[in-house]
This record gives structure tokens, C-alpha cells and sequence, in this order.
């Protein structure tokens, strides 16, 4: 059983009506299970972990791997740069997130890919 933390539920919230929710980026339900890019996402509290990689789950962080529109006086530039490691690490960024194709090139998510 997971026990969401306030964070993390408040934000998982948003799945219920999908209409807020970043469905190019960020993350994604699939058989009832949490992913992002091409990696199963695993929520503890408010914490999210990635390829065996535990990141705080702040509301920045949150807002930033949900939100279709970010508030962007949520984040920081530490949950920016953990955003952009998460992107570039499950392939998020990639063509069907595969790591052998280009980059999507989209306008909001240009200074990730440097």
C-alpha cells in the first residue's frame, strides 16, 4: 500500500480530470502504475524516485512534472535542474522516448536540452 504525502496527493488530484495535466512530459498513469519518459515512477510520501534515484518531492517538483501550465513561482532552480535530470534520464524529452531519436523540440522545454 503507498501513503501519498500532501504534496504528492494534492497533484495526483489533477489526474482525475486530466484537463491541467502535462501529457507530453510529464507524468503519465499506465495500468495503474506511474511513469515518466520510459521509467516507472515510484512515490513515497511526497518523494518521487526514478531509476533508483530519490528526488524531494517539493510542491516545485510536483508542479513542474504535473502541471500543464507551471506557476512558475512554485519552483526553484534546484527543482528546475531536477526536472531537467528526470527529462533527460527516462528519455521524457526523446521521440517515443526513444534514446536514439532527436529531441522534441518545444519551445518550453528548449533550455532542458542544453
Amino acid at each position: 500500500m503507498v501513503i501519498l504525502g500532501t504534496v504528492a496527493e494534492n497533484y495526483l488530484r489533477q489526474f482525475a480530470s486530466k484537463e491541467d495535466v502535462d501529457q507530453t512530459f510529464g507524468l503519465y498513469d499506465k495500468h495503474g502504475e506511474f511513469f515518466i519518459g520510459d521509467s516507472h515512477v515510484k512515490i513515497e510520501g511526497d518523494d518521487i524516485i526514478v531509476k533508483d534515484k530519490e528526488y524531494q518531492g517539493t510542491p516545485g517538483l510536483w508542479e513542474l512534472l504535473v502541471m500543464k501550465e507551471q506557476d512558475k513561482s512554485i519552483y526553484n532552480r534546484e527543482d528546475f535542474r531536477n526536472y531537467a535530470e528526470i527529462l533527460r534520464h527516462t528519455n521524457a524529452m526523446k521521440h517515443n522516448h526513444d534514446p536514439n531519436q532527436a529531441n522534441r523540440n518545444l519551445v518550453n522545454h528548449r533550455n532542458i536540452t542544453r
